[in-house]
């Protein structure tokens, strides 16, 4: 769910959710495609070009925060670019500010102090002021869904979120920092789309950028959406193109890791005229050359699930059915995307596993070959991958077919967010325990050892007087 929409359904009075979910899946974390991540003594070494992708999630967000912590200052595990949706946009845009730099210490250094403004974003945030203002008051509420409420095209104002944005993303910062892309979805054509803070934007305004790191946190209907000029010619406001919520299509921007292009794509066209890269804006690069994928969900995930149970709280008291107007549309916007996540993540490990069979195929044809009738074999082979559907940005040195990703997906064991209220003690229970699945992660995928203490030490659960910020 997008962050707009988890904080605007709560703020309608009358409205709770039970925050006992059943923990779904035990192994909140997964090593797919070839088997080089149990190599624990270069698990993130600076030399492994490294991504990270941030799934939609709306206040579970600081779930997202607490894991992304852990990766950089405990485990010192430092970005190469990044990637996210909905809420995931937000917490990708501060973490991107890190200024690049060529070495890897002053590098970490940089992107660890974002970590810590990322974290303290979350710490901040201790009213649903601070993000929407309802349209309405409660009595008007009532009416509005009796006599109208699908007239209106929001029902609350999210000039507050707009703030926030503006208030931590500082674009020249964007311009030194790592490569960021944000997802949002055109409600004119239904195309998703990706855009970067050196994307082409009209009159070269790059506080366009921000607008889409806004739509891409609001969902239809819950808020208004931003009208964005396309370009300088585009001077008619009427015609301007309405952005949403990402998730609403692909809540976890992960498959443009995996160059789905048509085969004519690659011949007679340059890399940026391709139909092929129509999802990023234009002047948006695409992604980098890049050995490993980090991947962090804010709900439940294992491959075969298939079912998403409504929350107790939301039934009609001795019935199965959910009666209430709010929440019916809190029940819908959450089966769309938390289960559209689902659907990203099977088929990233699904296309991880095609390539790693291509590769096997291609090492086992090349083994015995004499060095002409590789040239030959090779020639052939380039012929056929052409028109090979998957293709990854890992590159292979020796130039053979692209490699598939060492890839790990940080999820919750359960849904730990106790309402869908902004509330400082939930905040903090979801740092928690985002900092805990991503050490878990790092024990199970790269066999490495336990730093759950300094989860615990960093991320106090309940009243406990958080740990105050380590920048100077």
């Amino acid at each position: 769910m997008s962050l707009a929409a988890g904080i605007a359904i709560a703020a309608s009075p009358g409205f709770a959710q039970d925050h006992e979910s059943p923990a779904i899946d035990p192994g909140a974390a997964f090593e797919m495609g070839n088997s080089q991540t149990t190599q624990a003594l270069n698990y993130c070494e600076p030399e492994k070009k490294r991504a990270l992708v941030l799934s939609g999630g709306g206040l579970k967000g600081a779930f997202q925060a607490g894991a992304i912590y852990h990766f950089i200052v405990h485990r010192r595990c430092d970005f190469g670019e990044i990637a996210g949706v909905s809420v995931g946009s937000l917490n990708a845009v501060i973490l991107a500010q890190a200024q690049r730099d060529e070495d890897p210490e002053a590098s970490l250094k940089n992107m660890a102090g974002r970590a810590e403004e990322l974290v303290d974003l979350w710490h901040n945030i201790r009213s649903s002021k601070q993000i929407l203002k309802p349209r309405w008051p409660g009595w008007m509420w009532a009416l509005a869904v009796r006599y109208g409420l699908f007239g209106a095209e929001s029902i609350n104002t999210f000039d507050p979120l707009m703030h926030l944005i503006q208030s931590n993303v500082d674009l020249d910062a964007l311009d030194r920092g790592r490569p960021v892309r944000v997802g949002s979805v055109s409600l004119w054509d239904g195309t998703y789309r990706e855009v970067g803070p050196g994307a082409t934007f009209p009159n070269s305004d790059r506080k366009y950028f921000l607008q889409y790191v806004y739509a891409s946190a609001l969902i239809p209907i819950v808020g208004k959406m931003p009208r964005i000029q396309q370009s300088t010619d585009d001077t008619n406001v009427k015609e301007w193109i309405q952005f949403g919520d990402g998730g609403i299509l692909n809540n976890t921007p992960i498959f443009n890791y995996f160059k789905k292009c048509e085969p004519q794509d690659s011949r007679g066209q340059t890399e940026d005229e391709s139909p092929c890269l129509a999802w990023l804006r234009h002047g948006t690069p695409p992604p980098q050359n890049v050995q490993q994928l980090f991947v962090v969900v804010t709900s439940p995930f294992t491959k075969h699930m298939d079912h998403y149970p409504v929350e107790p709280k939301l039934l009609t008291r001795g019935s199965k059915q959910v009666t209430d107007g709010r929440k019916i549309l809190l029940r819908m916007i959450d089966l769309i995307l938390e289960t559209d996540f689902r659907e990203d993540l099977t088929l990233m490990l699904e296309s991880n596993a095609v390539l790693a069979w291509r590769r096997r195929t291609y090492d086992a044809a090349t083994a015995a070959l004499a060095p002409e009738q590789r040239k030959a074999f090779d020639l052939q082979f380039a012929e056929i991958n052409r028109t090979f559907p998957l293709h990854s940005y890992n590159e292979a040195p020796d130039g053979g077919p692209s490699l598939p990703y060492e890839a790990v997906v940080v999820a919750p064991e359960k849904v730990y967010a106790e309402t869908f209220e902004v509330d400082p003690e939930n905040i903090a229970l979801q740092l928690h325990y985002g900092c805990l699945q991503a050490d878990l992660m790092m024990q199970q995928d790269f066999h490495m050892t336990s730093m759950k203490e300094k989860c615990h030490e960093r991320f106090p659960l309940w009243n406990s007087k958080p740990v105050h910020s380590m920048k100077k």
